[in-house]
């Protein structure tokens, strides 16, 4: 519902299959396109990636995915949620389709990149179990790509990167469909409604010192990366929810979750998922990060570590 949502539920058409654990969500709002691709229906699929709407289901549902560096695919013929973090990314079931699609799709000229980092603060963020079920792929991925060097994503607490995104990612939001909303007055789903809610009181003071955050936070990323760094860290912190999973559950994951998901959209970032392994019977991924415009160094990274 208006392509906000980690998990795919819908309160008026229901909720896509999640092919690969059939008793949890397919993650969204993606999630047509990423169950399609893993029920075997299609060999790829496009999917919007905002704050995690590729790279959530993928993850999920055990499927490669890009979300691309921002602006590098054109967006002019799609509906707009929050403009400044707005991608179009793409699914398959192996990395050779992903980077098939990935020639027809990204600009030909595009960074390299062979200096390879791995997120130290993100993998100590995560629960025992997930980082014993990421750590195989991630040492394979070194084997291929070369020995990480250990680095921080995070120069500030990460509340304050999770306040600019939340803040600026709403009041976009606002500005894009409030005009609609205001006039139509849908019957919004309970996951949603609450979240327009949310938008419409942020402040222009929460939107500047959002501003703010978000360009210093970016101006550290990009000196980490420079124009040829690879970046070995984790998609979220656990596999997909439980479809009976309560509100409360559900909200506590979108929020511990995006602290693995918003640096890339802070600082248009691309960021690809690999499947990495199973945690409690469920898929779970592992990504490769760079610099801007490093899109096809990820898909030629992605199909060496998994040849």
């Amino acid at each position: 519902e208006l392509a906000w949502s980690l998990y795919g539920t819908n309160a008026h058409f229901g909720t896509p299959l999640n092919p690969a654990a059939p008793d949890r969500v397919p993650g969204g709002s993606s999630s047509g396109s990423a169950s399609a691709v893993a029920a075997g229906l299609c060999d790829f699929a496009l999917g919007s990636d905002t704050g995690g709407s590729v790279r959530g289901p993928a993850s999920f549902c055990g499927l490669f995915g890009l979300r691309p560096t921002h602006g590098a695919i054109s967006l002019g013929s799609c509906m707009p949620l929050a403009p400044s973090f707005d991608t179009c990314g793409f699914f398959a079931r192996d990395a050779a389709t992903l980077r098939a699609v990935g020639d027809v799709l990204l600009p030909k000229a595009q960074a390299k990149a062979s200096r390879v980092m791995i997120a130290r603060d993100l993998f100590a963020r995560l629960p025992e179990a997930a980082r014993a079920a990421l750590m195989p792929m991630a040492e394979r991925l070194q084997a291929r790509l070369g020995k990480a060097a250990p680095v921080d994503v995070y120069d500030r607490p990460v509340e304050q990167a999770y306040d600019a995104f939340r803040f600026l990612q709403s009041h976009e939001i606002s500005v894009v469909h409030g005009p609609w909303l205001e006039s139509r007055k849908p019957i919004l789903g309970p996951a949603i409604a609450p979240r327009v809610a949310f938008a419409r009181g942020v402040t222009d003071e929460q939107v500047a010192v959002s501003r703010a955050t978000r360009e210093e936070f970016t101006a550290h990323l990009l000196k980490l990366y420079g124009d040829d760094g690879l970046m070995i860290a984790p998609v979220l912190h656990g596999p997909a929810p439980r479809l009976d999973s309560s509100t409360a559950e559900f909200e506590a994951y979108r929020d511990a979750a995006m602290a693995f998901l918003c640096p890339a959209g802070l600082a248009g970032l691309p960021q690809l998922v690999l499947p990495a392994g199973r945690m409690e019977g469920a898929p779970i991924g592992i990504s490769i990060l760079g610099p801007r415009g490093a899109d096809r160094a990820l898909l030629e990274a992605a199909v060496l570590a998994t040849a």
